[in-house]
């Protein structure tokens, strides 16, 4: 039986739980723990104090009893990337070379600096037919990765491997929903424990043409016979940051990150309004959000009505967050969908969350609280049901972690971005494998070398003629099929011809409606202007807007970023002015005279203008 800790070091605490697992078995929480750490020890997933986390990690083992120091730690923050990327089949060790080629391509400044590692979606390495297949690609910078080394190792821990914690979080749903509807997962189909079971899906399809019981597409049956797409989207909300990953059938479309929006926010004002520490305002939104009675020490300092109030703002600041960010997601999709919400970390507890966030989503979305409880078992002493909500609730990117490597343990690839260290003992695991199968190779050539000689000449004739049949028949069909080619290229003529005119075209009702779902509730426009692209000019949108306080303007870029038909938001000046009352006085916390104005730019994404060529060549039409 094998142990690990998974570890997620984050703005408000470290957070470890402890992991049993045999590879093909249910693992077992055995342990877990949390350990506060000062505000700004961590920022943003930058550690900035290094001793600080290191004595945190240090108590946790000190005090709680965990038995294993072999450690997962996850990496979090803007300095993490996270992509989706195509490529043609090939080895493992090839593909790791392309990745890393790739990764030029958006990493900023020298790539070299980086470390750089991918995964299968769902753990499984599916070719498709064009001989392409998908991959999940983690890289980060060489100084992030040695500040999570430092502190991991200088607290007297090894490092089993360094994962991303949101990715692994991801993973760990994914896994977990599969499990639920019956789906295969792993490589090679492997079945995951006794819990996993193979149902009878509506639709199975093999991607490799093999055994459709290697291969499940989840779909799901609507009106008229259509199928449904599945859309799996995970919210994690920390103490600084709001992430967001959107998941359609195991392939990870959108993974996001929202800053300052996150429980902090609540915590700062509570503070500012009622003149608290952060410590004491920390606790009294924690008392808010589980339902327990405000201490009395605290109870007698705040106007609970009025507390009620600003938490129900601030909440709602950060639920209208999530919900623009996911309907503008969902905005784009064309065809009808399930769609399932899944919410955690310490952030989603507060006071109200839960159903302001239900308020800004589609009544057919599924809003879920996230647990993992089907992927483990418990057996932690004295371990309370509070507590196993707790673990999956509140550490779930710390349990995730963790079964990353039981995920791995049977040999499915895992992102690891120890980088040299991990290769070099997958490398040395490899050649001692080679190492061995060489062997055995040559003792079976040795074994049937006078037979092997006899029937060379007779196999290799047997193949020549066979050749000289299949190239003239191929030659044959070649010059059948040359009309057909020229019919071909005509076709391509035409269709390039069609694309030429209809290239720049924009839907602008749709992208206005997008617009006005994107807009944060303390804005309103004055005025739009829009231009199409020309040539390769692209289009732009200008807009004139207004807002209570000079926050709105950032408010406005940050929810326009959101918007993926939209590149380089910019708002190039804003004026205050006194005198006259805001007009929408609910988005703020109370009535004021002042009005922001200012100018907004915007660039028009190429994926907005090509609707009516697309239309066309599916068979729809050209909409006028």
């Amino acid at each position: 039986m094998r142990r690990v800790v998974g570890i997620d070091i984050g703005a408000f605490s470290v957070k470890a739980v402890e992991l049993e697992y045999d590879a093909g078995h249910k693992p077992t929480v055995s342990n877990f723990g949390l350990v506060t750490l000062p505000k700004g020890a961590v920022v943003g997933g930058d550690i900035r104090d290094h001793g600080a986390v290191i004595e945190a990690i240090r108590r946790m083992w000190s005090d709680g009893n965990f038995k294993s120091k072999d450690v997962c730690v996850g990496l979090s923050g803007s300095r993490v990337y996270l992509r989706d990327l195509e490529f043609p089949s090939m080895e493992d060790e090839d593909l790791l070379s392309s990745v890393r080629f790739e990764a030029t391509t958006f990493l900023p400044g020298d790539t070299s600096e980086y470390e750089v590692d991918f995964e299968y979606p769902k753990g499984r390495r599916v070719v498709r037919e064009d001989g392409t297949l998908t991959i999940h690609l983690a890289a980060t910078d060489n100084a992030l990765l040695t500040d999570y080394k430092s502190v991991v190792q200088e607290a007297g821990l090894r490092l089993a491997s360094v994962d991303t914690s949101f990715l692994a979080l991801v993973r760990a749903v994914i896994l977990e929903e599969a499990q639920r509807s019956g789906e295969v997962v792993g490589t090679n189909g492997r079945r995951r424990g006794s819990s996993v079971r193979i149902v009878d899906p509506v639709v199975e399809t093999t991607e490799l043409g093999g055994n459709p019981e290697e291969e499940r597409t989840l779909a799901f049956p609507v009106a008229g016979g259509a199928m449904r797409e599945k859309i799996l989207a995970v919210v994690s909300v920390g103490a600084d940051s709001i992430n967001i990953g959107i998941a359609e059938n195991g392939m990870l479309t959108l993974a996001r990150s929202i800053e300052d929006r996150a429980g902090d926010a609540v915590t700062a004002a509570i503070a500012e309004r009622f003149d608290l520490s952060e410590t004491e305002a920390e606790s009294l939104k924690r008392a808010l959000g589980l339902f327990t009675p405000v201490p009395e020490e605290l109870a007698a300092r705040v106007d609970r009505d009025e507390l009620d109030r600003l938490v129900a703002v601030r909440v709602s600041d950060i639920s209208s967050s999530i919900s623009t960010t996911l309907s503008s997601y969902l905005f784009q999709k064309e065809n009808p969908a399930e769609v399932k919400v899944l919410v955690c970390g310490g952030g989603s507890l507060a006071f109200g969350f839960f159903d302001s966030l239900r308020q800004g989503l589609a009544p057919e979305v599924v809003l879920e609280r996230l647990d993992l409880l089907e992927l483990v078992d418990f057996n932690v002493p004295e371990m309370l049901a509070a507590d196993k909500d707790r673990v999956t609730g509140v550490m779930p990117e710390a349990l995730a972690l963790a079964l990353g490597r039981w995920i791995a343990a049977d040999g499915t690839r895992v992102i690891n971005l120890l980088g040299g260290e991990a290769e070099d003992a997958r490398r040395v695991r490899r050649d001692l494998a080679v190492a061995g199968i060489s062997l055995l190779a040559v003792l079976l050539v040795l074994g049937g070398l006078t037979a092997l000689r006899s029937s060379q000449l007779n196999n290799a004739n047997n193949q020549v003629a066979a050749a000289q049949v299949q190239l003239s028949q191929e030659q044959a069909q070649l010059a059948r099929l040359a009309p057909v080619a020229q019919v071909k290229a005509n076709l391509t003529k035409q269709q390039s011809t069609l694309q030429s005119l209809l290239v720049n075209d924009v839907q602008w009702p749709i992208l206005v409606n997008s617009l006005d779902t994107a807009t944060p509730p303390d804005v309103w426009w004055t005025s739009l202007s829009g231009q199409a692209p020309t040539g390769s000019t692209p289009g732009t949108i200008s807009f004139a807007g207004q807002g209570c306080s000079q926050k709105a303007p950032a408010h406005w870029l940050n929810d326009l970023a959101t918007m993926p038909g939209l590149l380089d938001p910019w708002v190039s000046s804003s004026t205050a002015s006194t005198g006259q009352m805001c007009i929408n006085e609910s988005a703020v916390d109370a009535p004021n005279n002042v009005v922001v104005s200012f100018d907004s730019t915007a660039t028009l994404a190429p994926s907005v203008t090509p609707s009516r060529y697309q239309a066309y060549l599916t068979g729809e039409g050209i909409s006028q």
